[in-house]
């Protein structure tokens, strides 16, 4: 599904990909973060692609502290955070103090098999 939505993605200007974290070399998606918007890439077997959209890459850590996690969701004050990794007890306690930091923040915990069904 992802290199379908990638596919997509790619030949609409006002889209945008934002890469997170580490990409191998052999994969479609290394090669969409090394790209810039206006390149030619190739994807798959002699199918090339002309980027039209934004790539960014954001350098996110991938094993941060409580407390920096904390000091993210006080910077950018989200209506709502969705905790999607961690051991249970690691992330009730967070959810916990996210919700004591500021009360209007919607916490949700994701679970395996479970859908998160979000209207605003």
């Amino acid at each position: 599904m992802s290199n379908k939505l990638m596919k997509y993605w790619l030949h609409h200007k006002s889209f945008g990909i934002f890469i997170v974290g580490y990409m191998d070399s052999s994969t479609p998606g290394h090669q969409i973060a090394e790209s810039n918007q206006g390149d030619e890439i190739e994807i798959g077997i002699d199918r090339k692609i002309k980027v039209r959209c934004s790539i960014s890459r954001f350098h996110f850590p991938s094993h941060s502290t409580r407390e920096e996690l904390l000091t993210i969701a006080e910077k950018l004050k989200p209506s709502r955070v969705v905790l999607v990794h961690g051991e249970p007890e690691a992330k009730k306690w967070l959810g916990h103090q996210i919700l004591k930091s500021s009360k209007n923040i919607k916490v949700h915990s994701a679970e395996v098999d479970k859908s998160i069904i979000i209207f605003d």
